[in-house]
């Protein structure tokens, strides 16, 4: 039986909308930017309802959870 050997493993892969963008290195800076501003927000946020013992109520320990989950969620998808 003989053997198809016209398909070939690709070597890498390429974003074609990110090639035609013009000024792209603006749009991951602007990227950067947003997720810095997003980490320092929700450590702040984190860091605020963690100190004061009159927020350890269930409602702002949904709040912290939902920080807990949007740096997470910003760290796997925006690097």
């Amino acid at each position: 039986m003989e053997q198809n050997t016209t398909f070939g493993r690709p070597v890498g892969f390429f974003i074609m909308g990110f090639q035609s963008l013009p000024e792209s290195n603006y749009y991951f800076l602007f990227l950067a930017f947003v997720y810095v501003g997003t980490l320092l927000g929700n450590f702040f946020l984190m860091t605020v309802i963690w100190q004061s013992e009159a927020l350890h109520t269930p409602k702002y320990l949904v709040v912290f959870s939902l920080s807990v989950v949007d740096v997470s969620h910003s760290t796997v998808l925006v690097p």
